[in-house]
């Protein structure tokens, strides 16, 4: 028939043809097959929601009883027909799903045996019933000898039917009963239907005897489906009862045995039932949820049947599969058994039920009611869901493939030969009760392994395959303990996924890891991994080995370090956005290297940490980091954020700005036992104020090697004099001998305001005992641009006395002036170059060392001329330009010594008038005024870049002499007292350079002269007139020149130097005729400090003056 689409009422095949009694003596004939419930010809998928039941085979026969002039075995019975199948699969590609009954139909009955007779002339047996309707017919009686001549006619067996008939009665006495028929067709089983229909097999017929023989038992006498055996008779000469018809799939009872006769028929009639599934198609696809059973028969208990033809085919199981009996694959190749979706439930307990893997390849044999699987080369878990498999497969191989859902064990031998690799197409294998695997996976597409939480379990074979994703599940632990060659990306989901077993081997493949569980590795050898590793779960090292990371880590758990060591090289861990937390169980027996890596993090390592010199760590806390506790962590030096024990630093450590995302606003701390710094950098945070914080290094031995110390200020512009031992950056209990370097890698980055913050070992002694001798603090002390700049003054008023002069300075001899009428224009170059080599405290003593050099030049002209007897009178203005160069120390008094403070480039503007007097009688007096402008360049030497500037000076000189003649007038020689008195008040705009800015306090600069000239004149009364003149000077200049700076809490604060003070100067001066009209003079000087002050000036002059 052709398939429906679906089976939505029962449907049961047709019986088999019955089989006819034997007559006398001879065996009944067998009966017809039953027919097929349904027969799928096309690809049309098929849904049973009923019951489909294959038609019953024909009832066997009875035999015919024994009997003749001979003595005769009763014959046997013939063989029920062989039940028709619930279902046949006909066509390539047929597509079956089964939700209720697909069932067999049972085999016919066997037909009754015949009752044996003795051989003493008896007359013929009784004949055998027919089989009909499935069951089998009663064996007809045994035949007895004559009574008194009469014969004795044994019962017939009665006819198989619905229901079956009685064996008939023997006449007379000593005839014997035939059989009863086989009871009714009733497909549902033996006593599931009532009285003559209870399906059950017929009750043997009664031996003759003294009595009359017995009728044939009643059909379904029996309390099963086989027909009861015929009873031997223990009477002489009697024959023996017919065996009762078996029903539908039972076998026929043997005949009776007779007394000194045959001991019996044959046995009676087998019975074969029909396949609940009989597939003849190839790549055909069952998929079962509900009952699969063979037809009832004596021969056979196949469920499903794939004939030889039916290649490539697939069962599929599904909750509520029910087999009973065999699932016989092995006539065909390549057929794939799938457990799909999930398990059923036990009706009882409700657990889900497992799939029992001893059932693939075992027997199944005759009458088998569990289901058992044969031939399957494959074998599937898909679908959604979760199927738990148990036992061992008694089948040699049994490759498993997973495509969907979940396949658990709870040993690895449920899986069969580790010859055979467990494929990962899309679903999870779930190990349980710590199940070992000793199978090879292959991640084909996707897949998972789960471990339960709480439980350990160890994957022996190679994780391998060309997939593109492999997930570890479940809360519990996956060991990989051999080497892989898987290069998809791997998840961690949950629990952990551990690299190794505390071997040399144990790992995956290069793909990247995305973790949101645990990746632990755990072996005793070297181990370089190169996966990337992302995610928000933990990495843990394990094991005493080396494990070396070297790919990317863009992870966001924790770094857990239980034992060996664990190697950073060549990439980053941790990000600004997000801190790598590094933690270590206690006792201490591990390690953490950075090689040409960094670390954005904190860590709590109480045992190795090595910085190589390409490496960094930038340290900053995080919300998972035990140490970061304010209860205990918070000190006045800062937050506790990170522990170590020994540290090896040859790279850098950054602590981060205060403040910021990243940095606590009260500092951070460091602690370790011991450090040793091979030319390593760590770089922290000062805030320049009094109460100020400041990152801390905290050592609970000492300090070995060289460790350089960036002493990172606060972005303030300002900052305070720093008081006491200063701030302190490291707190040791041990030796720290030179073991810290200030390093400054910004120029200007320790200088805030007027200070220098430097880096000094040890507190201060205080009554003879230095109480911290191991700590280092930050000191402040004026930085070398305050040198630089408050010295500014003295270059202005040092421009100002030098243009000005004196009198000789400007025209020369004086006595080259007298009794000329006429108006004179002049000129003169000036240079000067001077040293002063301050106080050994250099600013502290306001007394800075400077070395200058000043060129300038200086044009003017008389511009009234008036003559009243021998005195001149002349007035006139000037104007002059010069630059002074100054190179200045600064003295560091932290550090007890002396350096660059930089240079100051100072140009002069100046424009000028004088009075001058000249009595005739050796009296002179000069006044002079002059306005200046100065334009200046500071550049600093120490890296707080340049400061540009500008200011004004006014100045009013009075000087006055009284020539007196040494000797006789001819002499010409002459002897002059000088005194002079010069005032300047200078004034610099305030300014700024890279460090902060800088205001310049007025300058008042008041210089006095006393000097003694001694000239002599030649061709005094001759328009050629010459003069020589030497001039010793006694000079002081009193003042201060001075800078001022804000500061953070202290107000502003200014630092002064004092001006040139008192000196000795001498003059040496040539004055004559050039040519016509035209004076030259030229003069040279010195001035050198006396007292307490160590200056030293050298300066030339060269002037003319032209008589108009």
């Amino acid at each position: 028939m052709l398939a429906p689409v679906s089976a939505l009422a029962d449907i049961i095949g047709e019986s088999g043809v019955a089989g006819l009694g034997g007559t006398s003596g001879m065996r009944g004939g067998d009966g017809g097959a039953g027919h097929t419930a349904v027969v799928i010809t096309d690809t049309t998928p098929f849904e049973n929601a009923e019951r489909l039941i294959g038609g019953a085979g024909g009832g066997g026969g009875g035999g015919g009883g024994g009997g003749g002039q001979v003595s005769g075995s009763g014959g046997a019975g013939g063989n029920g027909g062989q039940g028709g199948h619930g279902v046949e699969l006909s066509a390539d590609g047929a597509v079956l799903t089964n939700r209720d009954l697909m069932q067999g139909g049972a085999g016919g009955g066997g037909g009754g045996g015949g009752g044996s007779a003795f051989n003493m002339g008896s007359a013929a047996g009784g004949r055998g019933g027919d089989g009909v309707g499935g069951a089998g017919g009663g064996g007809g009686g045994g035949g007895d000898i004559p009574l008194n001549g009469v014969p004795m006619l044994p019962g017939d067996g009665g006819n198989g039917g619905q229901p079956g008939l009685d064996g008939t009665v023997g006449t007379a006495f000593y005839g014997a009963g035939g059989g009863g028929a086989g009871g009714s067709l009733n497909p549902f089983g033996c006593e599931s239907g009532n009285g003559a229909d209870s399906g059950c097999g017929g009750a043997a017929g009664a031996g003759g005897g003294l009595a009359y023989g017995a009728g044939g038992g009643q059909p379904g006498a029996s309390n099963n489906l086989n027909g009861t055996n015929g009873a031997n008779i223990v009477s002489s000469r009697t024959g023996a009862g017919g065996g009762g018809g078996g029903a539908p799939g039972g076998l026929g009872g043997r005949g009776g045995g007779a007394e000194g006769g045959p001991t019996g028929s044959s046995a009676g009639g087998t019975s074969l039932g029909g396949y609940g599934i009989h597939v003849v198609g190839a790549n055909t696809v069952i998929t079962n949820a509900g009952r699969i059973v063979p037809g009832t028969g004596s021969e056979q208990s196949v469920a499903i049947l794939y004939a030889d033809t039916a290649h490539n085919s697939v069962l599929r199981l599904q909750a509520g599969s029910d087999i009973q009996g065999t699932v016989d694959a092995t006539r065909s190749t390549n057929n794939t058994l799938v457990l799909d979706g999930t398990a059923g439930v036990d009706p009882t307990t409700g657990a889900s039920m497992a799939f029992d893997v001893s059932k693939l390849g075992a027997a199944g044999g005759v009458g088998a009611n569990k289901d058992v699987y044969q031939g399957f080369s494959a074998f599937e878990k898909a679908s959604e869901g979760t199927w738990q498999l148990v036992h061992a497969p008694t089948q040699a191989r049994t490759a498993w493939r997973i495509t969907g859902g979940t396949l658990a064990i709870t040993s690895g031998d449920s899986l069969g030969s580790t010859l055979d690799a467990v494929t990962l197409d899309g679903g999870t294998l779930q190990l349980q009760d710590n199940a070992a695997l000793h199978h090879d996976v292959v991640v084909d597409s996707t897949g998972a392994i789960s471990v339960d939480d709480g439980q350990q379990s160890v994957l022996h074979g190679v994780l391998t395959g060309d997939g593109s994703d492999f997930a570890k599940t479940g809360g519990g632990t996956l060991a990989i303990a051999a080497d892989g060659n898987f290069h998809g990306v791997t998840h961690i989901d949950d629990g952990t996924l551990q690299l190794g077993a505390g071997g040399t081997s144990g790992a995956i493949g290069s793909g990247a890891f995305i973790n949101h569980g645990t990746l632990a590795f755990n072996r005793a050898d070297d181990f370089v991994f190169g996966n990337a590793i992302a995610g928000t779960g933990n990495v843990v090292k394990a094991g005493p080995g080396l494990t070396t990371l070297t790919g990317p880590l863009t992870y966001t758990g924790l770094t857990l370090l239980n034992q060996g060591e664990l190697a950073i090289d060549g990439t980053t861990l941790g990000s600004m956005s997000s801190a790598a937390g590094v933690m270590a169980k206690l006792p201490p027996q591990h390690t953490l290297t950075l090689r040409n890596a960094e670390l954005n993090g904190w860590m709590h390592v109480p045992d190795t940490l090595n910085v190589d010199a390409s490496s960094r760590w930038n340290i900053f806390t995080g919300p998972d980091n035990p140490a970061y506790n304010p209860v205990y962590a918070t000190t006045s030096h800062g937050t506790i954020i990170s522990f170590a024990g020994e540290i090896n630093l040859a790279g850098r450590i950054n602590f981060m700005p205060p403040g910021t995302a990243n940095g606590l606003s009260g500092g951070s701390v460091l602690v370790a036992d011991n450090l040793n710094g091979q030319d390593g950098i760590v770089q922290l945070h000062v805030q320049s104020t009094e109460t100020g914080f400041t990152d801390l290094i905290r050592l609970n031995g000492g300090a070995v090697g060289t460790t350089h110390l960036v002493l990172q200020m606060d972005e303030s512009s300002v900052g305070d004099a720093l008081t006491g031992d200063g701030v302190m950056v490291v707190q040791a209990n041990g030796l720290t001998d030179n073991a810290f370097v200030q390093r400054e890698e910004t120029p200007g980055a320790n200088r805030r305001g007027a200070f220098l913050y430097r880096l000094q070992h040890g507190s201060n002694v205080v009554n003879g005992v230095q109480a911290a001798p191991h700590n280092w603090y930050v000191r402040s002390e004026a930085r070398p641009e305050v040198s630089l700049y408050s010295q500014l003054g003295n270059q202005a008023a040092r421009h100002g006395e030098l243009t000005v002069g004196t009198l000789n300075d400007r025209m020369g001899a004086t006595e080259s002036l007298a009794r000329k009428v006429y108006p004179i224009v002049w000129a003169r170059s000036l240079a000067d170059l001077g040293r002063n080599h301050g106080s050994s405290a250099g600013l502290a003593a306001q007394d800075v060392a400077t070395r200058s050099r000043l060129a300038g030049v200086q044009l003017g002209t008389d511009v009234y001329v008036n003559f009243q007897g021998l005195s001149r009178r002349s007035a006139g203005v000037f104007a002059s330009a010069s630059t002074m160069k100054t190179d200045v120390d600064h003295y560091l008094e932290v550090s007890k010594e002396t350096v660059d403070a930089g240079r100051s480039e100072q140009t002069a503007y100046s424009l000028g008038g004088y009075f001058t007097l000249l009595d005739g009688k050796g009296s002179y007096l000069d006044l002079v005024t002059q306005v200046s402008r100065y334009d200046v360049k500071a550049n600093s030497a120490a890296g707080a870049g340049q400061l540009t500037t500008t200011g004004w000076g006014g100045l009013i000189s009075a000087e006055a002499g009284k020539s007196f003649t040494v000797g006789d007038d001819a002499s010409n020689l002459r002897l002059e007292p000088q005194a002079q008195v010069i005032y300047q008040r200078i004034k610099f705009s305030g300014s700024q350079d890279d460090a902060s800015a800088v205001e310049f306090p007025g300058v008042n600069s008041l210089t006095g002269r006393l000097g003694l000239r001694l000239s002599k004149t030649w061709d005094a009364d001759s328009a050629k007139a010459s003069t020589a003149w030497a001039t010793v000077n006694l000079l002081t200049t009193a003042g201060h020149s001075s800078s001022r700076y804000a500061t953070a809490t202290q107000g502003d604060i200014t630092f002064k130097n004092k001006l040139a003070g008192p000196r000795a100067g001498l003059t040496l001066g040539y004055d004559s005729l050039l040519g016509g009209n035209t004076f030259l003079n030229v003069q040279a000087g010195t001035e050198q400090g006396i007292g307490s002050r160590k200056s030293s000036n050298y300066n030339l002059n060269a002037g003319i003056k032209i008589i108009f």
